[in-house]
């Protein structure tokens, strides 16, 4: 899998820019603020419909205009995809395939394998756990369509209970009845096929996870990705036991409003030499960590898809030093699709002989 060109329409900065690229390595350099992240978030847009800078789509629109629109050449198993990704203001967005419109959004998650990592992303060893229940649920709902419609369902369940929460209190109402009984029905269904899976995500990826460490560090300690579930024993009485605690809480849920139980509150923390990695580790730990558990979200990825996969690497140079740099590069992009931004190659003089193995693309930016 490659994109193998891209045009931008009143994108960010750029009015109108197309951009084509190798099914290698490629480099895009430019000075800060002259559209080299936007290039890798108009990618991202084309595999997930949205931006990883911003959840408003109008946020991204060029200045005074109305509607933006990408389009993206994709190539996977000799198989030419063309994907359209248009917003308009009032409007929404909407995404065809080769011509043919998407029923909903959802349905491209998936499609399309990408592991994007910018600075921004040292949330995952350094923030809360919410940041790696996003990073699991990522890396879940582009390898696993069953697991991705139950984290939807699970989610609208949630927010229909956590609306209900906020109703009764207004009501002060604090009673556990038959309409919590019928919410949460749907809720535990769910809950329990998000944990199974997460659990058995967890074990398959550490696997992942230590062999990519090994590559790029000499840690002569463990990491691990740790879960602790935030619900019951998976056997027999999980329904019972989750219902119960549900119940048990009602109070405290309405007054909070909000429910204080279950896999959207999952604890899980990345462990360095069987510690908090938080807690422990320095900079430079932090950024060799995080980037083996990008290049572990990869090779899961693959092994799942059965495909190639493309790697946006925003300012890379920025969390490692070139020698580190080039180990990364050198490690993804063997088989898969990658593309680097950074304000110049300066920062790999000293790796020059190692990138001549590559026939690299570059694409320079001179500001819009």
């Amino acid at each position: 899998m490659f994109i193998s060109k891209i045009l931008l329409k009143n994108f960010r900065n750029f009015s109108e820019a197309e951009f084509s690229f190798k099914n290698n390595l490629n480099f895009i350099l430019g000075k800060n603020g002259s559209g080299k992240t936007s290039i890798l978030e108009a990618i991202h847009y084309l595999a997930f419909s949205k931006s990883f800078r911003t959840v408003n789509d109008k946020e991204v629109i060029k200045t005074e205009m109305d509607f933006f629109q990408i389009f993206g050449n994709f190539f996977n198993n000799e198989r030419d995809q063309k994907v359209n990704l248009n917003f308009v203001k009032n409007e929404g967005k909407r995404i065809l395939i080769n011509n043919t419109p998407l029923e909903k959004m959802k349905e491209i998650i998936g499609k399309f394998p990408i592991v994007s990592l910018s600075p921004d992303n040292e949330k995952i060893t350094k923030g809360s756990p919410n940041e790696r229940r996003i990073f699991i649920d990522k890396i879940l709902s582009q390898s696993d369509g069953e697991y991705f419609e139950n984290l939807l369902k699970y989610n609208r369940s949630l927010k229909n209970r956590n609306s209900l929460l906020k109703q009764r209190k207004e009501q002060n109402n604090y009673k556990y009845d038959t309409l919590f009984e019928s919410v949460d029905d749907l809720l535990i269904e769910d809950a329990f096929r998000l944990i199974i899976k997460r659990e058995k995500f967890i074990k398959e990826f550490n696997m992942l996870f230590q062999d990519e460490i090994k590559k790029v560090s000499h840690f002569d300690y463990e990491c691990l990705l740790k879960i602790k579930i935030n619900a019951p024993e998976r056997n027999k009485k999980f329904r019972e036991f989750y219902r119960n605690k549900l119940q048990e809480k009602i109070s405290k849920d309405i007054i909070l409003g909000r429910t204080s139980y279950g896999p959207h509150l999952d604890n899980i923390d990345v462990y360095f030499d069987n510690r908090e990695i938080k807690k422990v580790a320095s900079q430079g730990e932090h950024k060799i960590v995080l980037i083996a558990l990008k290049m572990a979200e990869g090779k899961y990825l693959q092994n799942k898809l059965k495909a190639t996969v493309i790697y946006l690497l925003d300012d890379l140079f920025a969390l490692l030093d070139s020698d580190h740099c080039m180990r990364t590069i050198s490690e993804i992009s063997n088989d898969n699709q990658t593309i680097v931004t950074s304000t110049s190659l300066d920062h790999l003089e000293k790796e020059k002989e190692k990138l001549e193995n590559y026939d690299y693309g570059v694409i320079q930016l001179n500001g819009n």
